[in-house]
């Protein structure tokens, strides 16, 4: 992307007789020393749906009004994006429907990736997410703060996943969409602020060094067993043994 001059705007629409198209977006190689990193993150990358929902956008550096930005229509099913070697940012606000997967993948930067608004939570986010971290200090935000719904019980934390936080609207989807996580060093949900959510952490993978989970006093974190450096703040924590006593 560091061709690519400010103000550049990128629109790719498939064929007639494409069924399926990936869009691959390279930032591997436009710091490969960190040399020319600068303080705050070299790139900061926003993912959001477009106009009237037919299309999503891939913005670069929006703070400094660079004007980058590539726009694929709905054939686009796949996106992935290889971060740079500074630490980069990511913000997945939106996707289309028909998407199936957002891959990112990091490099050596300290990067961070958020998923979801303050004002929508994750409800517009349609695709199942792959967050890789790579090497450097990394941390993964689910931000559910927005949601409609409370999240509903079954919903788990797991060493390679997030389940049951995303819509599950994707027509014909064998699969429900999920957040698979590795390389992570720092996790942290947000809850909706609807309440009485139900949320489950079953494992956490051993790259994570904190977990953090925020919610409200109507809503329960059921931990099984006892994972290190988990700090729950504003919910209730219920043990495995102490809810199977409750019910």
């Amino acid at each position: 992307m560091n061709e690519i001059g400010d103000g550049c705007v990128v629109n790719a629409y498939s064929g007639l007789m494409t069924d399926f198209a990936t869009l691959i977006i390279d930032l591997s190689n436009d710091s490969s020393d960190g040399s020319s990193c600068v303080e705050g993150g070299e790139n900061l990358v926003i993912i959001e749906e477009s106009g009237w929902g037919d299309s999503l956008v891939v913005r670069f550096n929006e703070n400094d009004q660079s004007g980058k930005s590539v726009t694929v229509d709905r054939k686009f099913g796949d996106i992935r994006i290889n971060l740079s070697n500074c630490d980069d940012m990511v913000e997945i606000r939106s996707t289309l429907e028909f998407g199936t997967t957002v891959v990112v993948h990091g490099y050596n930067g300290n990067d961070v990736v958020t998923l979801g608004t303050d004002e929508m939570g994750m409800d517009e986010i349609r695709s199942s997410i792959v967050i890789n971290g790579g090497d450097g200090n990394d941390r993964l935000v689910v931000n559910d703060r927005g949601a409609v719904l409370p999240v509903q019980d079954g919903s788990r934390l797991t060493r390679v996943s997030m389940e049951g936080l995303l819509p599950s609207s994707l027509i014909g989807a064998v699969h429900l969409p999920s957040i698979a996580y590795s390389n992570i060093e720092e996790l942290s949900l947000v809850l909706p602020i609807v309440g009485n959510n139900r949320f489950n952490v079953e494992s956490i993978d051993a790259s994570v060094i904190k977990t953090e989970i925020v919610g409200g006093v109507t809503d329960s974190i059921n931990v099984i067993g006892n994972p290190d450096s988990l700090e729950i703040k504003g919910a209730n924590l219920v043990s495995g043994l102490e809810e199977r006593k409750l019910r």
